[in-house]
């Protein structure tokens, strides 16, 4: 093959590759405004993918700008897109041939440049493009379907989270929406959205991630649209399921966007499927530790693989069990609910509060595993205020309080039983990839794209340690992770991912438009929303 592929030249050739890709964003930009769906805030993932290619050479860093491009733009048949395409795939070739050849590193990096130059042309009144070998498909611009037009349309995107609702436009680079997934009534039974009045009680809309209270989802919803101001019937609306959802509340979620908001298309997106197309990928293996569940989805070339899929509710909300039961027991204060004055319910969501802050500031995983918490250790304590004039000297529970999420069974709160086969994080992660039982390739691809995500991911440590402990488990495998070290962007995994299909080609086969459901009912959701 020619020249060794140095390091020296993987960072050049990545930097080459990603200054000509902000190039063609550019370019589309100026003339196609409503087609980019990429903004700036994603340009470290893009560094990570590009810098991840080099290490397959020059070829694949001209694919993985291949891929990007496929998959930013919403329309790949348009003439400004079929130029950048065709731009790529002459690049590839040259390089390719200069590879052969064993042209210097230097050499190579201008000529790459040149071939952009040479092929690239000017935009003429903003429409006409001229371009070597490309010839113009203006006669394939046909009237389309209502629902084969959502991908030009901006759509509406709500992701209801156990513990947070996201809610924007899809053409937004982030959500522009993020409160409370509790809600409270008033006297009269009125719900109150995004509020927390003290003397109210909050509840939930949802119960191991699936949807019980649907006079309170609609509450939801109608609050997102009161906030982004905009009329449901105007824009298509497009949601997040858990892959545990059931046809039964499928059906109940159109009826409520159809029949109650008069919406006039309306798209379900697997909340694993979301992550993986977020973060540019058609196969991964989705690690999602949210509030209050974990679950382990395969996804391969953008589709579920249910067999393996696998949940449980050691998450978030189970850390926070331990770390209530250890600051009650370190603290000389009253009980952390009674500090807080309100209903029970106000107290406990303020207490959680509490404990969230606990998490995000003091605790941090451990890289190997500690299977009893009368392990002794060193480790530099830290101090964590419990409230004005109180502080809490934090030493080893700074990693003990995070084993429970590992190891389940060995960390019982009194009161909760706990099954002795109970499945801690990285259990849950091969006893997913051995449901499978698929090709050695497949687990290799799955095992090469672990994306770790959902809020619990961001203690410190938690993805070290389960490549850790997968490589022990698995050392024929080269274990590889993603997660997005952007905390917010990582919160909002989910609904960057939907937004993203949203914006697709592929994806409008996935609509529902409201004159098909109010013909075919169920029948429609089965086929559509498997």
């Amino acid at each position: 093959m020619g020249r060794c592929w140095s390091e020296k030249g993987r960072v050049l050739y990545a930097i080459v590759i990603v200054l000509l890709l902000q190039v063609s964003y550019e370019r589309v930009r100026a003339q196609r405004e409503h087609t980019v769906v990429i903004g700036e805030q994603r340009s470290l993932l893009l560094l990570f993918q590009v810098l991840k290619a080099a290490d397959d050479g020059p070829v694949g860093l001209c694919e993985v700008r291949r891929l990007l491009l496929e998959d930013v733009f919403f329309d790949e048949s348009d003439p400004l897109i079929e130029l950048l395409l065709l731009q790529d795939r002459l690049l590839e070739l040259l390089l390719q041939l200069l590879v052969l050849l064993d042209v210097g590193h230097g050499v190579l990096a201008v000529l790459t440049v040149v071939v952009v130059v040479v092929v690239d042309v000017d935009v003429v009144d903003g429409d006409e493009i001229f371009a070597v070998g490309v010839n113009k498909r203006k006669q394939q611009q046909q009237a389309h379907s209502q629902t084969s037009l959502m991908t030009a349309i901006t759509s509406v995107v709500i992701e209801n989270g156990s513990y947070e609702t996201r809610a924007g436009f899809s053409n937004d680079q982030l959500p522009q929406l993020v409160f409370s997934s509790l809600y409270s009534k008033d006297a009269n039974g009125d719900i109150a959205v995004d509020t927390h009045d003290p003397n109210s009680e909050l509840l939930t809309i949802l119960n191991d991630g699936l949807v019980y209270n649907w006079e309170a989802l609609e509450a939801n919803w109608r609050y997102v649209y009161s906030k982004l101001k905009v009329d449901p019937s105007e824009l298509p609306l497009v949601i997040t399921e858990e892959i545990w959802n059931n046809k039964r509340n499928r059906t109940k979620l159109c009826e409520l966007a159809f029949e109650k908001l008069g919406v006039p298309v309306f798209a379900i997106v697997k909340t694993p499927l979301a992550v993986t197309y977020g973060v540019g990928r058609s196969t991964s293996l989705v690690v999602d530790i949210g509030a209050a569940t974990t679950s382990v989805t395969p996804v391969v070339e953008g589709t579920v693989l249910y067999k393996g899929a696998i949940h449980t509710r050691f998450a978030g909300e189970w850390l926070n069990l331990h770390v209530r039961n250890y600051l009650q027991h370190e603290s000389t204060a009253p009980a952390l609910e009674d500090q807080f004055k309100g209903s029970e319910s106000y107290k406990r969501w303020k207490t959680s509060q509490v404990l969230n802050d606990f998490k995000e500031t003091t605790l941090s995983v451990s890289p190997y595993p500690i299977v009893s918490s009368q392990t002794e250790f060193n480790i530099s304590p830290k101090t964590y205020e419990l409230s004005p004039g109180e502080r809490v000297q934090v030493g080893k529970e700074q990693v003990l309080l995070c084993e429970p999420l590992f190891i389940p069974q060995n960390y019982k709160p009194g009161g909760v039983e706990i099954p002795q086969d109970a499945l801690g994080l990285t259990e849950l992660i091969l006893s997913s990839l051995k449901k499978l039982e698929v090709s050695n390739e497949t687990y290799f691809a799955l095992l090469t794209n672990v994306v770790i995500t959902g809020g619990t991911s961001l203690i410190p440590g938690l993805e070290q340690r389960l490549l850790s402990d997968l490589a022990r488990f698995l050392p024929q495998y080269n274990i590889q992770s993603y997660s997005n070290p952007n905390v917010f962007e990582r919160s909002s995994a989910v609904w960057l991912g939907a937004s993203t299909l949203a914006n697709m080609n592929a994806f409008e086969a996935a609509y529902i438009a409201r004159d098909e459901f109010l013909e075919r009912g169920p029948e429609i959701v089965s086929e559509k929303f498997k």
